[in-house]
């Protein structure tokens, strides 16, 4: 439960719990609502992680295919692009805040723009 939550939280007070398939996914008390990860979306996420690297990795392997380009400059913005590839599709599966939208999706285009214009000065 989220610390404003907590604090507001009187004895006796009533509270609404949101379950999903047996998990807690919203507790909701006196206005404040705290939402919980249900245990799907935690076992899926190291399995989205894997994704976004292997993504990473066969568009290095097309760019470049040198073990020692793996870390060159250009290559580089690629892992920063997976990232927010893998976050932008965690936020498809599983909602996301409007501002955690809008945040990731600079992140990713700032990392395409980055890494294209790394490979343009080459």
């Amino acid at each position: 439960m989220g610390s404003e939550t907590y604090d507001d939280a009187r004895k006796g007070d009533q509270a609404e719990v949101r379950l999903w398939q047996g998990d807690v996914v919203e507790l909701r008390v006196r206005g404040h609502i705290d939402s919980y990860a249900p245990s799907s979306q935690q076992a899926v996420l190291p399995w989205l992680a894997l994704g976004c690297l292997i993504l990473a990795s066969g568009a290095w392997a097309l760019l470049s295919g040198r073990l020692s380009g793996l870390f060159a400059f250009p290559n580089f913005g690629l892992l920063f692009v997976a990232a927010g590839v893998g976050w932008l599709g965690s936020m498809a599966l599983f909602g996301g805040h409007p501002v955690a939208w809008v945040f990731a999706i600079v992140w990713t285009g700032f990392a395409v723009f980055w890494t294209v214009s790394a490979w343009r000065d080459r």
